[in-house]
């Protein structure tokens, strides 16, 4: 992060949290240069002492009963095949890292140098960190290269996948495996040097996850002394280093103050230290009512950190309230321990993404999304939320949370496949809620979903996870997604790509004059100009939503945006009305970006066809001068996966107001039922 987005951050704070924030700050200065005197690249200057670790229970008893393997291949055969052949490519260090595709960590060993992986490496571009420069000394941002490569390698979630495959194989290889690796690692990342403690959430998810293997691999007779003897240790400097750097901001915290807490209280709970649990403790209770909005969205205006930050209030639930127990016991434990009102609102957190998801389990990618978990027990695609929805129903007992649909297995781990059972038949969550001051708004129908985004810019308006979207909408209908946000191809490693994903002309929205809603300043990544505030103005049944914002009324002529969407159950349609009000001529300009597999094709003045697998959406256009043109376009379905796509776009100059209509009217296919 540069100085410059710093001072912005800085100056967002309120009087009240600065001179806290500065304090910590200096705080952390201090203990660096005593971490400089007590460390070196060789190791800690004094051995760290042994260290007793106890496993902290989050896996259900019934993952160890001699059943289990093969009730759960019968309960969710393809996801056992899918876990057991990731864990096989685990084993011999072949990994899929943020777009790389399935790629074999063994050629990056060099035959000169000892070591299995090449934990400091950037496996798509080649480039490697030296693992001997102090953690605050290392530098990131070189065009090319992606810090989140080798910080992603070492949050070590495939350590979990093998002891998966362990629990439904009983195949000591995993257990080798797991040792050899985990033993690579703390041989090459000496405490406080090199890429992987640069960032203290990274830090804290891989000691989150080391200890989610552990109590797979606890009593295999393959995992190694040494693995049994320095686990304790290392995860006892992981858990100094992550309270000594912690990622704390005030009122700007985000979901990496959320994961550096997480990792606390997993170490508390195996190293069982009572005052760094109750620390974390103590501040995630707090954070669930800073970080997350009365509606129940988290506040960095994206889909895809609301479902991470779901995740580690979700995994911090079962750490605070291990043990089996009935759903009652469950939650009246965690109630006990975090207090009623995060139980609440962790509550509405699981309903508020529960209402995005279609009847695929899916949710739109809106805002930014790294493909970032606390634990991946099964790989998905990244709009596939459902099962965060699912696990946060079974710990609360609240099984009208979820919406219809199969059972996700990922809750079997922690639950047992009684209560999956049990939840595969409960009712759906029923008709969306009324928008909150989140501004994401539903409209749904049996087989099809909107979702409107009148968002402000998250983080209190920092926007460091938000994009230029307001009164953007994506449609699904069917197992179609007609119109998609653009999702989120990069972060630091190409900046005009970075840029390019969250501009106002990425989206299924209008923009004036080439300005942007918010503007960019392209050096600085993760933040935007807080211009627009969107409004939503009305709300009607899920039926009608209608909202404006202000982002162009920085212009010589201001410009006011008004959008109103109208559902129509018969004929199916939607009907799309912008209203651009001001005084002068100025150029707008439409854009309309299509699905994954969507084609478009132009039926004639103000006509285009979107054509999915079970039937086309056919948008027409008022005025008819609005000639509809197909732009080539392309889609983030992960970070750092691109797939082209196409993009409807049309305009308009003249002088303002003015007012246009899309009426997008559904059909099916002949012989889809």
């Amino acid at each position: 992060m540069n100085l410059r987005h710093r001072l912005t951050q800085i100056r967002k704070l309120s009087a009240k949290n600065l001179p806290k924030v500065v304090a910590r700050r200096l705080m952390s200065s201090g203990r660096s240069a005593r971490e400089r005197i007590l460390y070196t690249a060789a190791g800690p200057r004094r051995a760290t002492a042994e260290r007793a670790f106890h496993a902290i229970g989050l896996l259900s008893p019934d993952v160890g009963a001699p059943t289990f393997s093969e009730r759960f291949r019968a309960a969710f055969p393809d996801d056992a095949r899918k876990i057991i052949a990731a864990a096989d490519n685990a084993r011999n260090l072949v990994l899929d890292l943020l777009g790389s595709g399935p790629i074999d960590l063994k050629k990056f060993q060099h035959p000169a140098k000892k070591g299995l992986v090449p934990w400091h490496v950037d496996v798509k571009s080649g480039v490697a960190w030296p693992a001997d420069v102090f953690f605050s000394d290392i530098t990131w941002g070189q065009r090319g290269a992606d810090v989140k490569m080798p910080w992603e390698l070492s949050r070590c979630e495939h350590f979990v996948t093998m002891g998966q495959a362990y629990a439904l194989t009983g195949d000591e290889s995993y257990a080798h495996a797991f040792s050899e690796q985990l033993e690579d690692w703390i041989r090459r990342n000496p405490p406080k040097y090199g890429v992987n403690w640069a960032c203290a959430m990274d830090v804290a998810l891989r000691a989150c996850n080391w200890l989610l293997a552990w109590e797979f691999f606890e009593r295999s007779p393959g995992v190694s002394e040494f693995a049994r003897k320095n686990l304790g240790p290392s995860l006892w400097e992981h858990g100094r280093h992550i309270a000594d750097h912690l990622e704390w901001g005030g009122e700007l915290s985000t979901n990496h103050y959320l994961s550096d807490l997480l990792g606390l209280a997993y170490i508390g709970r195996a190293l069982k230290d009572r005052k760094m649990f109750d620390f974390a403790l103590r501040e995630l209770s707090s954070e669930m009512m800073n970080q997350t909005r009365p509606d129940g969205f988290d506040h960095e205006s994206s889909t895809a950190y609301h479902r991470l930050v779901l995740e580690i209030f979700f995994y911090f639930g079962l750490a605070a309230a291990p043990g089996p127990g009935d759903k009652a016991a469950r939650r009246a434990a965690l109630e006990r321990a975090a207090g009623v009102p995060f139980v609440e609102r962790l509550r509405l957190m699981a309903r508020a993404l529960s209402g995005l998801l279609d009847n695929q389990g899916r949710a739109p990618l809106i805002g930014d999304n790294d493909s970032g978990h606390v634990h991946s027990l099964l790989r998905r695609d990244d709009a596939d939320m459902a099962y965060a929805v699912d696990l946060t129903a079974l710990m609360l007992g609240e099984d009208g949370l979820r919406r219809d649909g199969p059972a996700s297995s990922e809750a079997a781990w922690f639950f047992g496949l009684d209560a999956v059972r049990r939840q595969a038949g409960a009712g759906s969550a029923g008709a969306p809620a009324a928008p909150g001051e989140s501004g994401i708004a539903v409209l749904r129908g049996p087989s099809d979903i909107l979702v409107f985004a009148a968002q402000p810019n998250g983080t209190r308006g920092v926007g460091n996870h938000t994009h230029n979207d307001k009164l953007s909408f994506c449609l699904t209908v069917g197992p179609d997604a007609f119109l998609t946000d653009p999702g989120t191809l990069t972060y630091t490693a190409v900046p005009e790509d970075r840029n390019a994903f969250r501009r106002t002309s990425a989206h299924t929205t209008v923009q004036v004059d080439d300005f942007e809603q918010n503007r960019i300043t392209p050096e600085l990544l993760f933040s935007l100009a807080d211009d627009a505030t969107p409004t939503l103005l009305q709300y009607k049944d899920g039926t009608r939503v209608a909202g404006n914002h202000d982002g162009y009324a920085r212009l010589i002529d201001p410009v006011v945006h008004k959008r109103s969407i109208e559902r129509i159950a018969t004929p199916l349609s939607w009907i799309i009305e912008d209203e651009l009000d001001a005084e002068a001529d100025h150029d707008l300009s439409w854009k309309f970006v299509c699905g994954a597999g969507i084609a478009a094709v132009v039926d004639g003045p103000g006509i285009v066809r979107l054509i999915g697998s079970e039937g086309e959406l056919e948008i027409k256009a008022h005025p008819a001068t609005l000639k509809f043109q197909i732009e080539q376009g392309r889609l983030a379905p992960a970070y750092g996966v691109s797939v082209d796509s196409v993009v409807v776009a049309t305009s308009w100059r003249g002088k303002l107001p003015f007012r246009a209509t899309f009426t997008a009217v559904w059909r099916m296919k002949e012989g889809v039922s």
